[in-house]
């Protein structure tokens, strides 16, 4: 039976408006969509900062049930498939099926993070100013070089994200207890970009190997795969949420 609803779930420094492709396309189609701006991020950003991971699955279903929605498709992108993978454990019931994009295993993630968090922002560089460089390279370098103006404003809007947000979204990853990946029962597709420097393909085919009958599928674009293959991610949505 196909999901009541599709939940998109956006990535670090980014907004619900960023889903903009797939939410014209698939509310057209009669699908019932929500892209929420998580808490801290958005503009204006959304009230609160998250204490933990579960904070932001907690919120997820706490939408399907004010809006009476028992099964729903999650759709995550690289911090987003984090909060996915922690709804799809927390609250299997309501999930229906899950594409997680440009997002690691859980318990791959948090060492890494941890090691980021100490080491940005050292000898006083402001953490954003710090990472300015890698919200950019979330671009392929062809879709920069086809989409200038596009990616120039993304980008800042994306180095808008007040730096209370990003610290509090690096700091519950960093202190998420592992869980397996294996946990996971919805149908998964997990999708990677061959072009992605934030997530290499090697770590999406790990999740995808980690969770059972999870589909692995593959994109010729950088870490911010649902902006440079608008179409064929939005396909891959359209026929999850269908099954």
């Amino acid at each position: 039976m196909a999901a009541q609803a599709i939940v998109f779930l956006h990535g670090n420094l980014s907004r619900g408006a960023h889903w903009a492709p797939q939410l014209a396309t698939l509310q057209a189609e009669g699908f019932r969509c929500h892209a929420p701006d998580q808490r801290g991020f958005g503009s204006p950003p959304a009230p609160g900062l998250p204490s933990s991971l579960l904070d932001l699955a907690d919120d997820v279903a706490a939408w399907c049930a004010a809006e009476g929605i028992d099964r729903v498709c999650v759709v995550g992108l690289s911090f987003g498939g984090a909060v996915a993978q922690a709804v799809a454990t927390r609250h299997p019931r309501i999930v229906h099926s899950l594409l997680l994009a440009g997002t690691y295993r859980l318990d791959k993630l948090h060492p890494a993070i941890a090691a980021f968090n100490e080491s940005a922002g050292a000898g006083g560089v402001p953490l954003i100013a710090t990472i300015a460089p890698l919200v950019r390279a979330g671009f392929s370098e062809a879709y920069q070089a086809a989409h200038p103006e596009l990616v120039d404003r993304l980008v800042a809007e994306m180095l808008t994200t007040p730096q209370a947000s990003l610290e509090a979204t690096g700091g519950i990853l960093a202190d998420f207890p592992a869980v397996p990946a294996s946990a996971i029962t919805a149908p998964t597709v997990v999708l990677a970009g061959t072009r992605d420097v934030l997530c290499p393909p090697d770590a999406s085919r790990e999740l995808a190997a980690a969770i059972p009958g999870a589909r692995y599928v593959e994109f010729d674009t950088g870490h911010v795969s649902n902006l440079e293959a608008p179409d064929a991610f939005t396909d891959q949505v359209r026929q999850l949420a269908s099954r």
